[in-house]
């Protein structure tokens, strides 16, 4: 139980970091949103610019949904524990949310800045409410039910979506988490049958989804052919499937062991996910002549530079959260308000 408990910190401490790692790569542009968010017209540096952020990107928070997902599984929600279920989730996910929202706005004026504590929250809501139903129509646990139940909840949600495209109030959107339910399904049939996670642990699922995953990513490069890109990107949008790939690829490394020290590491991270979370946007360094400077090269040194530059940039930051974590830690109410810890 410890070592796999070890192993899903480790996951997410890889999404934690890759998360921090993005944002350091889009922070050292002047204008990232002309560098990383992708559009086929943009010139060959460009492209390149962006490449490690759109892979990044592609499915680091779908990796804590998944995650998410797999806790979940085997849950039980009732009448008895509903009410501790919910006050849990609310304290560790709605009152930082909340706090550090009311913190934004008074200083800056915005409010969306810790969107993905509104969304894991409205997933777990969402799975509250689903739970029970789906334990009492698929009491044995029948691999097609549940396939079937999770994707119709699916479609009613993007249904929702459509009828209601704008859910939100001022800057909190309460439809983004829907994009990541897919993910985090996936997580919760992993959990809830074992042979889904015996194949992911297989050499033939990550080959394949490895090679998936490059056919797909690669679509939005093959300039000459926009039209496969379109198509890509709109099945991409509906059924996460970059997402699903890449996400399956990390639980098979991790779920396979890694190196020892590595993955202590990486669990360490994990552990400490919600105060580097909220804590890192004002401790990643920007420099944008570092952005300018990458720009200027040819693509394979750009995209050694991107990496570099960002896990050095993450690393500071990181250890800075860590400490000012720690400081704050000494403050009970501090630590509940903002990271949600008892």
């Amino acid at each position: 139980m410890k070592k796999r408990l070890e192993y899903i910190d480790a996951i997410r401490g890889l999404a934690i970091l890759l998360m921090v790692m993005g944002h350091a790569i889009a922070w050292s542009y002047e204008d990232w949103n002309v560098i990383c968010i992708f559009n086929q017209s943009q010139p060959s540096n460009i492209m390149a610019g962006g490449f490690v952020w759109q892979i990044i990107y592609s499915f680091h928070m779908a990796l804590f949904f998944m995650v998410s997902g797999y806790l979940s599984g085997n849950s039980t929600v009732t009448k008895d524990n509903i009410m501790n279920v919910l006050k849990n989730k609310s304290q560790r996910l709605l009152l930082p949310y909340l706090v550090t929202g009311c913190l934004l706005h008074t200083f800056y004026h915005y409010w969306e800045g810790y969107w993905f504590l509104l969304s894991l929250y409205e997933m777990s809501l969402l799975w509250m409410l689903i739970n029970p139903i789906l334990n009492r129509i698929n009491t044995n646990k029948v691999f097609i039910i549940d396939l079937i139940f999770l994707f119709v909840i699916y479609v009613l949600l993007r249904m929702l979506t459509l009828t209601l495209p704008t859910m939100s109030i001022g800057n909190a959107n309460f439809g983004t988490f829907i994009k990541y339910y897919l993910p985090f399904s996936l997580g919760i049939l992993m959990k809830r049958h074992s042979f889904i996670e015996v194949f992911v642990k297989k050499q033939r699922c990550f080959t394949i989804c490895l090679f998936l995953y490059i056919l797909l990513f690669s679509t939005r490069y093959m300039t000459n052919y926009p039209i496969i890109y379109t198509i890509v990107e709109k099945v991409d949008f509906f059924l996460s499937l970059l997402a699903l790939l890449a996400c399956s690829m990390m639980f098979h490394l991790f779920m396979n062991g890694i190196n020892k020290k590595l993955e202590s590491f990486f669990a360490y991270l994990g552990r400490l996910s919600m105060p580097i979370y909220i804590l890192h946007n004002k401790f990643v360094l920007q420099f944008a002549f570092v952005g300018s400077f990458i720009l200027q090269q040819k693509i394979w040194t750009s995209i050694t530079l991107q990496i570099v530059n960002s896990l050095v940039l993450s690393t500071i930051a990181i250890v800075i959260c860590v400490f000012v974590y720690k400081f704050i830690s000494h403050s009970r109410l501090a630590r509940l308000l903002l990271f949600g810890e008892k």
